[in-house]
């Protein structure tokens, strides 16, 4: 390093004292300030062009990911869209199901108030007019009632016997 230095000083020696000659002493250090000056200028000029192209790249790598992302969401929405059609199509498969379903309910209502029409049948035990009772117990108040009908009912049933054992 000490070689460079010393040949630098001798190369500056010879050129300062050659271009002293030719120009004077303040417009050689104005020279070496502007080349200086020009040398940085440049070198932050690369500096900055390098880092913009870096800005650039990544600029680039996010938008290559942004339609990517953009193309996964539109592909997504595409198979929603397709389950929400193979799910109304199943639906309306349903729909008609039950509605084959309750014009056959329909259609036996009609048979049983005709059959009890034409047989005599007790009216009140097939009445045709009354929705039908499904499912389990509404309230709190019937599930305490069940206890007691059971009851009433053992107590007749008891009777009944009691009667016949006495016949």
């Amino acid at each position: 390093m000490s070689d460079f230095i010393r040949q630098l000083q001798s190369l500056l020696g010879v050129v300062r004292g050659n271009a002293e000659a030719v120009i004077g002493r303040p417009l050689l250090l104005t020279a070496l300030t502007l080349f200086f000056v020009m040398l940085l200028f440049g070198l932050w000029g690369m500096v900055t062009l390098q880092k913009n192209y870096q800005l650039s790249l990544g600029l680039q790598k996010m938008e290559v990911a942004l339609q990517r992302s953009h193309l996964h969401g539109e592909e997504r929405i595409r198979e929603l869209q397709k389950q929400l059609k193979q799910r109304a199509q199943k639906q309306a498969v349903y729909i008609q199901a039950v509605g084959k379903m309750q014009a056959e309910i329909s259609r036996l209502d009609m048979l049983g108030a005709r059959l009890v029409d034409v047989e005599a049948l007790d009216k009140h035990a097939f009445d045709f007019t009354v929705e039908p009772a499904f499912g389990g117990l509404q309230s709190q108040n019937s599930i305490d009632a069940v206890p007691a009908a059971v009851d009433h009912h053992i107590r007749r049933l008891q009777e009944r016997l009691d009667r016949l054992d006495a016949q």
